[in-house]
């Protein structure tokens, strides 16, 4: 199977995990009530979060974004001759931006589950792998394209001057 048949296909998978969450009904009290311990938080009630169904569906949405980085990747490289080395970089890159993405998360669940509150630099878990890890992990990606543009991406003569 070609490579955009599968890109075609992850699409179709996307599309399904939406139709399924937006059908949801939506969560109470989505935009929270006051933390009993912590007044300056906000402590959602019902959450998607608290449906193991709809859970792991969004867990998976979130997965799938961070595919189509790579997948696009794949289709500029594939057009260009070739992945060489770009397939393991990719495969970092997706389980770096992943797992800071799983852990982030894994934390929120643990908050919304059990009430657990752990801190880092003065921030609560989710929040801290949101500012830490979110905002960094994403750079993986755009060192790779910056560094890998002329061999990937570019054509001379085709895509401009």
């Amino acid at each position: 199977m070609k490579l955009v048949h599968c890109f075609f296909l992850f699409l179709l998978f996307l599309w399904v995990l939406l139709a399924v969450l937006f059908l949801a009904p939506p969560p109470e009290h989505a935009t929270g009530v006051p933390h009993p311990v912590v007044g300056s938080m906000l402590h959602s009630g019902e959450s998607l979060a608290m449906r193991p169904l709809h859970r792991w569906l969004g867990w998976g949405f979130g997965m799938s974004i961070i595919g189509i980085f790579a997948f696009f990747l794949l289709l500029g490289a594939r057009r260009r001759g070739g992945w060489g080395r770009l397939k393991g970089w990719l495969a970092a890159g997706f389980l770096l931006y992943g797992g800071v993405f799983s852990a982030l998360v894994f934390a929120h669940w643990d908050y919304a589950l059990y009430g657990r509150v752990g801190w880092f630099l003065g921030f609560p878990l989710p929040t801290a792998w949101m500012l830490f890890g979110m905002l960094f992990a994403p750079g993986f990606f755009v060192v790779l394209y910056v560094l890998g543009f002329r061999r990937w991406i570019y054509e001379e003569g085709k895509n401009g001057p």
